[in-house]
């Protein structure tokens, strides 16, 4: 049910940035318009843009607030562990938002996610791993992550290798 502007709640970016995940995550990112966006928040396409300049600043709203869940890696936990930890974190964000991830591949990389890629590298440096090596592997750990949440977007069921990749990545390391 739309509201009206008058029965409404207050429109904030938080608000405008929510509402376009829900919509992204029902309909992926050809659903996200801000006319779209501005009639299920029950408001004017223009009053949207009190809170975000245009499409391109929601979308960097949209990443930012997902990466924000992204577990951090313990500094304390062995790099594998850690490693493995930010990767079934990033699944799980994968799974509950699908759509997004599609969206999240045009733009600058989040905030959040280069916090966390720092953490990760410098967690594989402080193991053993040269600088060259620590961003190879956190790359590539993301982007496989990535191409599954692609696939997993148009077909929820194939089968979990994460955990057998991260035997690899220690069986070759050690």
């Amino acid at each position: 049910m739309t509201t009206t502007p008058s029965t409404a709640p207050p429109l904030t970016r938080e608000r405008i940035v929510d509402e376009a995940i829900a919509l992204v995550d029902v309909g992926g990112p050809a659903a996200l318009s801000m006319r779209k966006l501005a009639a299920q928040l029950g408001r004017s396409t223009m009053s949207t843009y009190h809170h975000v300049a245009d499409k391109r600043e929601l979308v960097d709203g949209i990443a930012e607030r997902i990466m924000a869940e992204l577990a951090q890696p313990d500094p304390e936990a062995p790099w594998d562990a850690a490693l493995r930890d930010m990767a079934h974190s990033f699944r799980d964000l994968t799974r509950r938002h699908p759509h997004v991830f599609e969206l999240l591949l045009t733009g600058p990389r989040p905030e959040a996610l280069m916090q966390t890629a720092a953490g990760v590298v410098g967690r594989l440096e402080s193991a053993g791993f040269s600088p060259q090596d620590a961003v190879g592997t956190f790359r590539i750990i993301v982007r496989y992550l990535l191409g599954v949440a692609l696939i997993e977007a148009d077909s929820p069921s194939p089968p979990d290798r994460l955990d057998a990749m991260f035997a690899e990545i220690h069986a070759r390391s050690v």
